[in-house]
């Protein structure tokens, strides 16, 4: 069976993309600075040679701890970012972020709406750096899901997604993905396909040896 497509979170992407740079390259700089100083120890064996301050043993291992952590931040950061996506499932739809994975169920969806990001957090108190940081997105295109339920409570969603997945306390759930078209409109599909009663889903499937031995008869 083929793979259901993957629609990226554009929230999580563009914060996660901001991050992981900045700290491969502070992890860099530690290795690279212990590595200079170190180096130029073994190099000139006596000390009133070495033209640079030589490094303590535990200034130097601190830095290699600090570049240890700050690559493994980096990696968490680069495999966090590929698990943040929505995916359309038979009867749910699926939002997956680096903290948590949510099943919505279709007939939770009271209706859906678009508008456009900035629109709707234009009134959100937001920090120069928050601005700055989501600037990028404001005019892509999100999708609105309307609920009848909150499949948990707020206050535990609120904890383990982004504040931009919620305009207000209604029950509802901001998407902003790569493909908003595509999206829309596999998740109408899907509502209509999950909605809708199955009317031979219980009817007993006709085998061709039964066939004949009607035929027979006649």
């Amino acid at each position: 069976m083929a793979a259901r497509k993957r629609f990226r979170l554009l929230v999580y992407e563009n914060i996660l993309n901001r991050w992981w740079p900045a700290t491969l390259t502070i992890s860099l700089v530690c290795f690279l600075f212990v590595g200079v100083m170190w180096g130029f120890e073994w190099y000139h064996i006596n000390p009133a040679e070495n033209p640079i301050p030589t490094l303590p043993p535990f200034a130097g291992e601190f830095l290699i701890a600090a570049g240890s952590l700050g690559l493994l931040f980096s990696v968490f950061l680069l495999v966090a970012r590929k698990n943040a996506y929505v995916q359309l499932f038979p009867t749910t739809l699926r939002v997956s972020t680096p903290f948590l994975r949510l099943d919505i169920p279709y007939k939770r969806i009271n209706r859906t709406q678009t508008a456009e990001f900035g629109t709707l957090f234009a009134s959100a108190k937001r920090s120069e750096w928050e601005k700055d940081m989501i600037a990028p997105l404001n005019q892509n295109t999100a999708i609105l899901l309307q609920l009848t339920a909150m499949p948990m409570p707020q206050t535990t969603l609120r904890l383990f997604l982004s504040r931009y997945f919620f305009v207000d306390k209604t029950p509802h759930i901001v998407l902003l993905v790569d493909d908003w078209m595509a999206f829309s409109t596999r998740l109408e599909s899907a509502r209509v396909g999950g909605l809708l009663p199955r009317k031979d889903a219980n009817k007993p499937k006709a085998s061709s040896y039964g066939l004949l031995n009607e035929l027979k008869k006649k």
